[in-house]
């Protein structure tokens, strides 16, 4: 079956919070500390995610990606913060007047950071934050205008 790619509703917000959990705990497992990681709550995440799907938030946009009527995945990308996901994305913030785009990814999350690169990605800058519980080294990746067109061009081809 072939994945759906679509905007995300209020009703999507458990089942992204879910995914985002069960993701961060498999992916960040000894890179985020474990209680932090046990820690995540499904009911806190849902209210997280509901709130901005239920009010106007300018060129902020979620998608998700459902086989059959179940959500396997989802993408979020807004003003501050699977190549289709990715593409899916792209196109909104271009929508938006975006030309160029970027995003964190924890350091030594090397398949994602493989993946960005795959896609076109740069590294911008190295930075610690305050995050998780403590502090967690990250790395800003970037898509200039001509990156984010080639992506584009990739995926309606």
């Amino acid at each position: 079956m072939t994945a759906i790619i679509r905007d995300a509703t209020a009703d999507d917000a458990s089942d992204v919070s879910l995914i985002q959990i069960e993701g961060w705990r498999t992916t960040y497992r000894g890179l985020i500390s474990d209680a932090y990681l046990d820690g995540l709550d499904v009911t806190q995440r849902t209210e997280y995610w509901k709130r901005p799907l239920t009010t106007s938030v300018p060129g902020w946009h979620l998608v998700v990606a459902e086989i059959g009527r179940e959500a396997v995945g989802f993408g979020c990308a807004g003003p501050a913060g699977s190549e289709a996901l990715l593409g899916a994305l792209f196109e909104r913030l271009r929508r938006d007047g975006r030309k160029n785009v970027s995003l964190w990814v924890l350091q030594g999350n090397d398949r994602a950071e493989a993946f960005y690169r795959r896609m076109g990605a740069d590294e911008i800058l190295r930075a610690e934050r305050p995050g998780a519980g403590g502090s967690l080294r990250e790395i800003a990746m970037g898509w200039k205008e001509s990156a984010v067109v080639a992506l584009l061009e990739r995926r309606a081809a």
